[in-house]
């Protein structure tokens, strides 16, 4: 029982500090704001140095309270994470892979350059789905690379085989490059298991 009371305020008991301060950070300036209308001038200066005071220990409580970091996962679960995360990219990868097939497969035409200015047109102009979702997915590949290549390095791995996202790219390029990318996210022997705190 003793053990489950301990989680249990250990769950609350920062809520339930906030709500302490709260109320007797309230009381004290309805207090302080009924007292400085009757105060002398001295009165006044040391009651704005306890608030000071006050203000001054909830900042150094605050940064205290921020230096402490939560401790990293066990290394039996690294290898587990390992394979969470990569299996996110892959499905990410998927994700998008698919939706430049279905676009390949319905507008062959208008997204031959899947990442040229050409393929959309300006802005202020008439704009259609295959224009915005291709402009969409430039900026989601954008980020896909940098979440790809920052967790690979993290896992040890710094040789991706990442798509070319420049203007000058084919479709069909870009589908046989995120496909080998899907790939080499699925086979998990080219990341090392090893205990990495980075994560």
């Amino acid at each position: 029982m003793v053990p489950w009371l301990r989680q249990q305020w250990n769950d609350i008991k920062g809520h339930v500090k906030f709500a302490v301060l709260l109320f007797v950070g309230g009381s004290v300036v309805t207090l302080v704001v009924a007292l400085t209308h009757g105060l002398v001038l001295w009165q006044q200066v040391v009651l704005a140095g306890c608030f000071v005071v006050l203000f001054g220990w909830a900042l150094f409580e605050t940064g205290a309270a921020s230096r402490h970091h939560l401790p990293g996962p066990p290394p039996a679960e690294l290898p587990k994470l390992q394979r969470l995360l990569l299996r996110q990219m892959e499905q990410k990868c998927e994700s998008i892979l698919s939706v430049y097939r279905r676009l390949e497969y319905d507008d062959r035409e208008r997204v031959r350059f899947p990442f040229s200015n050409s393929s959309w047109p300006a802005f202020g102009e008439k704009w259609e789905y295959v224009h915005v979702t291709l402009y969409r997915l430039r900026i989601d590949m954008a980020l896909f690379k940098v979440e790809v290549i920052q967790l690979c390095g993290v896992l040890g791995e710094s040789e991706v085989p990442f798509p070319d996202i420049g203007e000058s790219v084919l479709m069909v390029d870009l589908l046989a490059a995120m496909q080998s990318l899907a790939d080499f996210l699925k086979g998990e022997s080219h990341f090392p298991v090893k205990p990495n705190h980075n994560l």
